[in-house]
This record gives structure tokens, sequence and C-alpha cells, in this order.
């Protein structure tokens, strides 16, 4: 779970089956003591990774006024999924600009924090090619395949999931592509629509078995150390 209602929220549900759940620290990283938070968030609330929602962030994630949080990151090797791109609904309630809008505001810090392992969701949100160099500049850089990928709609370029798949694992291959649900709130439950999707796209692409299965399971185990 990537997010939760808070941390304390999360830490407590996820600690009722801590053998089958896990959960990210998300809370804002402009915070005055979001360093610290996190700290207690994976070494005493029982969380592994952290969330990072980049269009809403004011600042440039180089900024030294997070370095703090990304030090965390790197020395408990914590996952940290980032989102960019266009965030929200559209009119007046979307996010479409900042100075973190795009993956490539990640790329300094990437490289800075080498032991922190950065997932960026849905493809790059509007941005695969910036998060295709990204990737191809930082090995401690995954993509995260998530959610319907509506995103896909509202470019120049018309992509599909295969083409988004085949991109990306030519570039960089089967162990850094995570599948995510995108699933959220109950009673809808699992978004089956979206593993189905992707599931028939990777296996047009006549991807072997043993790397649908790092794709869909087994690197996301793996960054969890499960």
């Amino acid at each position: 779970f990537v997010t939760g209602g808070g941390n304390d929220a999360l830490s407590r549900v996820v600690n009722l089956h801590p053998d089958r759940f896990s959960g990210f620290a998300h809370h804002y990283i402009g915070e005055p003591d979001a360093a610290s938070a996190l700290e207690r968030a994976v070494t005493e609330q029982g969380l592994r990774g952290y969330k990072i929602l980049a269009p809403v962030v004011e600042k440039p994630l180089s900024s030294p006024d997070y370095a703090g949080v990304f030090e965390v990151c790197h020395r408990y090797r914590l996952p940290v999924l980032t989102h960019f791109g266009i965030l929200g609904g559209g009119g007046a309630c979307g996010v479409a600009s900042g100075p973190n809008l795009s993956p490539l505001a990640l790329a300094e810090v990437a490289q800075r924090y080498p032991n922190a392992r950065f997932i960026v969701p849905h493809f790059g949100c509007g941005f695969p090619n910036e998060l295709l160099s990204l990737c191809w500049a930082s090995p401690n850089v995954s993509v995260d395949t998530s959610g319907n990928n509506l995103w896909t709609r509202w470019t120049m370029e018309r992509y599909t999931l295969e083409q988004l798949f085949s991109r990306f694992y030519e570039t960089i291959g089967p162990g850094r592509i995570l599948f995510g649900s995108d699933s959220d709130w109950f009673p809808r439950g699992f978004a089956a629509r979206y593993l189905m999707d992707q599931l028939r796209a990777v296996r047009s692409l006549n991807l072997p078995e043993a790397d649908i299965r790092r794709i869909f399971r087994e690197n996301a185990l793996e960054l969890l150390d499960r």
C-alpha cells in the first residue's frame, strides 16, 4: 500500500498481517520533520518505503531542503515511489506545471543517492521519453506500469501498452519493470482489468514467462526484501 490515510493509520493496518502486507510512508517531503518521520516509519512503524507526489512539491527535488529525506532513503535502501506528470483531474483541479513535473527532476537525486531505489509509476505519466533517459542514466531507477495509463490519450504521440512495454523492456530489461495494480478504495478493491490488459500486452510481445514473473511479482518482492 503506497498510501493509507497517513503513516500511523497505514502502520496499524500492515502490522495486522505483516507477512502479507507492506506499506509506504507518504507524508509530505516538505514538512519540517519529514526526515525524522521517515526514519521512524521504517524503524518503528514497520513501513518499507516512501511515496512522493512530485508535482505538488514546491521546490526542485534536488533542493538541499529535501536532502535529509533522501539520506534516509539512501541509508535504509528504501524503495521510493515517485509520481511525475499530470496529477488530479482536468480543469481547475489539475496540476500540469511545476519544477518536478518531468522524471528528469529526479536525475541529480538518483545519482547522488545510489542506494535509494526509485520507482516512477505509470510509465512516466506523459513523459515516457524522459523516463527512458533517466533509467538509462541511473541504474537505481525502475518503472511501474500501474493504472489505466489514460495519459496516453493526452499526448501527441499515441502510445499503446505494447509499445511502452517493448521500449522499456528493450532499454532496461525485465529486472526494472514492476506491475502496479493502481487499486485503491473499497469496495472497488483490486482493479483486475489493469492486470488483464497488461498481461495481454506482454504476452503479445512473446516475452519469456520467467521475465513476466519478474515484472508481475518477483521484482516487487525483491524491492521489499520479501
